[in-house]
């Protein structure tokens, strides 16, 4: 029943994520700026699940053991990833953005093993290799992509994939007990926002919003509002299963965002796009969860 559950959590966050990547092209297409998106969208989120924290418990409740974690997480989990995926997300449809967090569980796996935080598994090593070709599968062959230069872009955003395997292992093995995933995720948000602002200022990127909103305002409080759910739950089943585990949710993200895409932008896909997809589940696979632990 509780492996049941986690499945159902997982589900969740990948169709809602998903929708992420969606609503990212829509922002970015209605005059949205990297920096700008990525600050008003961490700041969004962390008022989000800051107006929930204040009428639950009354304060934040954030100490001084908690700031270096909630430093790392804002960079790691909020602002280098969103600036990654929102500057590739000008070049990419949004189901080739979504591809590259599929990625999240095979490169979790390899820190996790390295730090010794997962046994060796010759299965497991075989979902990785699994994952490295299914990548080389959409940036070799000539007509992978629609565009050849699709291909830097693609890579960008797997670095931002790299950045949330980092956050993932972080939260597994920094997570304080004396604070819960809703708090420490409103936290990450305001560092990222306070992180990225002073690049949008140097850079001269449009920063406040326009009044009355446009569809480029309320895409990126939807954005905000997606992700004040998603953090929360997602670190929530950390907590729960593991960093590995909970690392599947890339997979589910990368179908439900390919599926918005579809949906939304009318999005279609090369052969070879598909047949990564099949190798990256199959790697996905063979990269198993260990067994739900309770915390």
């Amino acid at each position: 029943m509780e492996y049941k559950i986690n499945i159902l959590i997982l589900i969740f966050l990948g169709a809602t994520w998903g929708l992420s990547f969606s609503i990212m092209k829509i922002a970015i297409e209605n005059g949205g700026e990297p920096f700008t998106i990525a600050f008003w969208q961490a700041l969004s989120c962390a008022i989000f699940l800051y107006t929930y924290i204040f009428f639950k418990h009354g304060k934040l409740g954030v100490r001084n053991n908690h700031y270096t974690l909630i430093i790392l997480l804002g960079i790691f989990g909020s602002a280098l990833p969103n600036i990654l995926f929102y500057w590739s997300a000008e070049k990419l449809d949004a189901g080739l953005l979504a591809i590259s967090v599929s990625f999240i569980p095979l490169v979790t796996y390899v820190f996790a093993f390295l730090l010794k935080i997962e046994m060796v598994s010759i299965k497991r090593i075989c979902g990785v290799l699994l994952g490295a070709i299914a990548l080389n599968l959409l940036i070799i062959p000539e007509n992978s992509m629609p565009k050849k230069t699709d291909i830097f872009w693609i890579l960008i955003a797997c670095i931002a994939a790299v950045s949330y395997a980092i956050e993932n292992l972080l939260i597994d093995l920094k997570m304080p007990k004396d604070i819960g995933p809703v708090r420490i995720a409103c936290g990450m948000n305001l560092m990222g926002a306070m992180l990225v602002l002073p690049f949008s200022l140097v850079f001269s990127q449009k920063i406040l919003p326009d009044f009355p909103p446009t569809l480029l305002e309320y895409s990126i409080v939807g954005l905000g509002l997606i992700n004040a759910v998603a953090y929360s739950t997602f670190i929530f089943l950390i907590q729960r299963t593991g960093p590995v585990f909970a690392s599947q949710t890339g997979y589910i993200v990368t179908v439900g965002g390919m599926i918005w895409g579809i949906i939304l932008f009318n999005e279609s896909y090369s052969l070879w796009v598909w047949t990564s997809i099949i190798v990256i589940v199959l790697g996905v696979i063979l990269v198993s969860p260990r067994e739900s632990r309770k915390t």
